[in-house]
């Protein structure tokens, strides 16, 4: 899930199924989209100390899953759009070239503070020419689109990633989750994307030729990812308002993009580290509070 620059975000907590089957899916959390277009400035902020009855709003343990062992990843690239050079751009390029190298990067890396494993490894992706029916997808339609393309044999160690072609009506820029195929009971993990090429999911980068389109769904990919591993199944790693590791710094960007294992180079808000604001040496995040890294705190 994902804050707004001075709000933080929201979890929801749902359990829907598909329409006609007994898939069971859920929302682990919510990327919510910007309220405004100008992103946390963090030069000559000191932040603030966290107050005693605030402190209980650092990351907690809940007790469930975490992903501690390597993963991989694959992007499901969803709508007949994608098939035509004018709508896919940089996108499908972009979001695998992300995707190859985001694992064990300084980066991703922080989400070992929390036990979590940053080895990711993509495999590819797939092509569904279908129609997508719509940018505020249901889990259950989620997590059949996976078992449409995986054929009902999802693997459990991958995580699904599907970008569709239509914009959300509900302020959400990305959503995770979890779901199962029908057929064989095979569990799996996923994000899901709708079109979020506009100013609510808006990311700043002036220093690539990224097209807008692609630094958005990069950033919302990242922010997806680290909450995956560290919260893949609502019983992982948040604070007491549900938001994970990414909404605590959502819309908080680093002065630099990050550069990733491959050489590839994007625009990434921060992540929080409970390390970092008990040190006093994280930067700012929407409620000044100095806990946001761009590379794991030692």
């Amino acid at each position: 899930m994902m804050n707004t620059p001075a709000i933080l975000g929201l979890t929801v907590i749902a359990t829907l199924t598909a329409c006609g089957s007994s898939n069971e899916s859920q929302v682990t959390g919510v990327m919510q989209g910007r309220t405004d277009a100008v992103e946390i400035d963090n030069d000559g902020d000191e932040g603030l100390a966290l107050t005693a009855p605030e402190k209980l709003n650092l990351m907690t343990y809940r007790g469930g899953e975490v992903l501690r062992t390597p993963i991989k990843t694959q992007a499901i690239f969803w709508g007949s759009e994608w098939s035509t050079p004018k709508y896919a751009g940089d996108k499908v390029e972009g979001i695998n070239r992300l995707l190859s190298g985001i694992g064990t990067s300084a980066y991703l890396n922080i989400v070992g503070e929390y036990g979590a494993t940053a080895s990711v490894k993509h495999t590819g992706n797939s092509f569904d020419a279908s129609v997508f029916p719509t940018g505020d997808l249901t889990p259950g339609q989620a997590a059949a689109e996976v078992c449409k393309v995986t054929k009902q044999n999802p693997d459990s160690t991958t995580t699904y990633f599907i970008y569709g072609t239509k914009k959300a009506k509900a302020n959400i820029c990305a959503t995770h989750g979890w779901g199962n195929c029908p057929a064989t009971g095979k569990q799996f993990l996923m994000a899901w994307f709708p079109d979020i090429d506009e100013q609510k999911c808006m990311t700043p980068d002036v220093k690539t030729k990224n097209s807008q389109a692609l630094k958005n769904l990069a950033n919302a990919t990242a922010h997806e990812l680290a909450e995956i591993l560290t919260d893949p199944r609502r019983g992982g790693w948040f604070d007491t308002g549900r938001d994970e590791i990414a909404d605590k710094c959502a819309w908080t960007f680093p002065a630099d993009n990050i550069t990733l294992t491959n050489g590839s180079s994007f625009r990434l808000i921060y992540l929080w580290s409970n390390k970092a604001y008990d040190a006093g040496k994280g930067m700012a995040n929407g409620k000044r509070l100095r806990g946001c890294v761009d590379r794991q705190f030692k």
